[in-house]
C-alpha cells in the first residue's frame, strides 16, 4: 500500500519542469531583494530617467521593478525551456507570465497603447517558437 502511494507521487512529479521551479525561486529571491533595497532606501536614491517619464517623476516604485524582473525571468525560462530538449511542457503559461509581468510592470511607465501590441508580439512569437521547436 506504502510503496503503491509512493510510485504515484513519483508518476506526478517525475514530469515537472525543473526550469519553471527555479524560475519561481528566482521571481521570490529578485522580490525579496527589490523590497529589501526599497525599505533601505537604496531606490529613492536610484533615479531613472526614461523618456517616458515626466519631469516630477524619476523614480519607480518597488512594485514595477520587481514585476519588470519577474517577467525578464519567466521570459528567460520560457526561451530555456523552448531550446533544451526534454523541457517543453508548460513553455505558454511561461510566455504568458512574462508578457503580463513585463506588461504590468512597463505599464507603470510606458503607455498601454505601446505595451498590449508588444505582448500580443510576444504570445505570437512564443506560439512560433512552440511550432518550430516541437518537431
Amino acid at each position: 500500500m506504502e510503496e503503491n502511494i509512493q510510485q504515484r507521487i513519483k508518476e506526478k512529479y517525475h514530469g515537472r519542469n525543473e526550469i519553471e521551479t527555479f524560475a519561481w525561486a528566482f521571481v521570490l529571491l529578485w522580490a525579496g531583494l527589490v523590497f529589501l533595497a526599497d525599505n533601505l532606501g537604496y531606490l529613492s536614491r536610484w533615479k531613472l530617467f526614461l523618456p517616458g517619464l515626466p519631469e516630477g517623476f524619476q523614480f519607480l516604485s518597488a512594485w514595477p521593478i520587481v514585476l519588470i524582473g519577474a517577467g525578464a525571468i519567466f521570459l528567460i525560462s520560457a526561451l530555456l525551456s523552448v531550446i533544451l530538449p526534454g523541457k517543453k511542457h508548460h513553455i505558454t503559461g511561461l510566455f504568458i507570465m512574462a508578457a503580463v509581468g513585463l506588461g504590468l510592470g512597463l505599464g507603470q511607465i510606458y503607455s498601454w497603447s505601446l505595451i498590449g501590441p508588444f505582448i500580443l508580439i510576444a504570445i505570437g512569437l512564443s506560439f512560433l517558437l512552440r511550432g518550430v521547436f516541437n518537431r
